[in-house]
């Protein structure tokens, strides 16, 4: 396996208040590398 697989986190930040979902990377630096942010509404649901 390829050393950049081997030890490969993945930290997500749901955040609530502004709904949005960060993706991040911890690089070799152990500092956190943004992939990508998205938008989501939060919908409530009762059955």
């Amino acid at each position: 396996m390829p050393k950049n697989l081997i030890s490969l986190f993945v930290y997500c930040i749901l955040d609530t208040i502004s709904e949005t979902l960060s993706i991040h990377t911890e690089g070799e630096d152990g500092k956190l590398n943004e992939i990508k942010t998205i938008n989501f509404k939060i919908k409530n649901i009762v059955s």
